[in-house]
């Protein structure tokens, strides 16, 4: 025999809640009604299991999102981490590639002007080879 939930307010205008095991819904709402309640709502508590059921599958669906949501967050954090790093790798070596050029320029500079000098003198200089 099913069991059947209810929210009523009886002839005083109490608020009920209870249940009642009866043969089905209509007979559940005869015997309340006989009995002087006013139905607020009446459902049959398997349903109510299946409810409650559909409520924490909800809840946890919503939770797997909100995992989800946070994960792909993290993700994408990582990610802008991991660039930033690289942009900085690459700033790092765009300075070291000049700084080479220009420790290169200096070098090559300043043999240039000894080999002027040198030439200036009619002395001659070292032999020196660019590349």
């Amino acid at each position: 025999m099913p069991s059947f939930h209810y929210l009523a307010r009886d002839q005083f205008g109490v608020l009920k809640a209870g249940s009642v095991e009866s043969d089905g819904r209509e007979a559940a709402l005869a015997q309340l009604d006989d009995e002087g309640f006013f139905l607020f709502e009446i459902f049959e508590i398997e349903e109510e299991r299946r409810r409650e059921e559909r409520r924490r599958e909800e809840r946890r669906r919503e939770e797997r999102r909100r995992e989800d949501r946070r994960k792909d967050e993290q993700r994408k954090q990582d990610q802008r981490r991991q660039d930033r790093r690289t942009q900085d790798r690459r700033m790092q070596d765009r300075r070291m590639q000049d700084r080479k050029m220009e420790e290169q320029r200096t070098v090559f500079g300043l043999a240039d002007r000894v080999l002027t000098a040198c030439q200036d003198f009619d002395v001659e200089g070292p032999e020196l080879s660019h590349g």
